[in-house]
């Protein structure tokens, strides 16, 4: 008995040829398709540098748009505040209320009997320490004329003055009321005539 062995297969030159091919041309093709992904990639990301860029440019000016809005409410804000503290009534007169009262009650046919200082409250404001003083007023007169001497007095001490609690008896020919005066003394002692 004779084996037989087995035939060696010979590989020619031209299937090595070929698979060599087809393995560079696999490498080629695997190359190319990574080329064409990078590519692709680089111009998408070229496109979305672009919008954010874009995008970038316009946060800048609205960004500048509102520093400059805010600017000009902050300027415009300075002076309302300027001016309301120009028109505040100097330190330790927030409004001479004793003289002016006094004075006032020959003019408007009433005679004042008293005005007594009730007291003060110290506050905190934006615009500094202010004085928010309380005052009786007592007068002797006709009520036409208690209440055109009751408006004169809060039309010279306006906006810092203000009446409430207003008494008026037309049997006694008396009137009576109370006033608030804002100044800017913080000491709160009262303004003596």
């Amino acid at each position: 008995m004779t084996l037989m062995r087995p035939r060696r297969r010979r590989i020619s030159s031209n299937s090595v040829a070929i698979f060599f091919n087809v393995v560079v041309l696999a490498v080629l093709c695997a190359l190319m398709a990574a080329g064409v992904e990078r590519t692709l990639t680089a111009r998408t990301i070229s496109t979305q540098v672009g919008n954010l860029r874009d995008n970038l440019t316009l946060l800048l000016q609205a960004r500048q748009t509102s520093i400059n809005n805010l600017s000009s409410e902050l300027a415009m804000a300075k002076t309302e505040l300027g001016q309301t503290q120009s028109q505040l009534p100097p330190l330790g007169t927030p409004f001479e209320l004793y003289r002016r009262g006094f004075s006032l009650g020959p003019d408007q046919n009433v005679v004042v009997d008293r005005i007594q200082y009730q007291g003060a409250e110290n506050l905190s404001t934006a615009l500094g320490n202010s004085t928010i003083e309380s005052y009786t007023v007592d007068l002797t007169g006709s009520l036409p004329d208690c209440i055109v001497y009751i408006r004169q007095l809060e039309r010279e001490g306006r906006p810092f003055l203000a009446t409430d609690n207003i008494n008026l008896d037309a049997d006694q020919l008396a009137c009576s009321f109370r006033t608030t005066v804002l100044g800017t003394d913080s000491s709160g002692a009262p303004t003596s005539p």
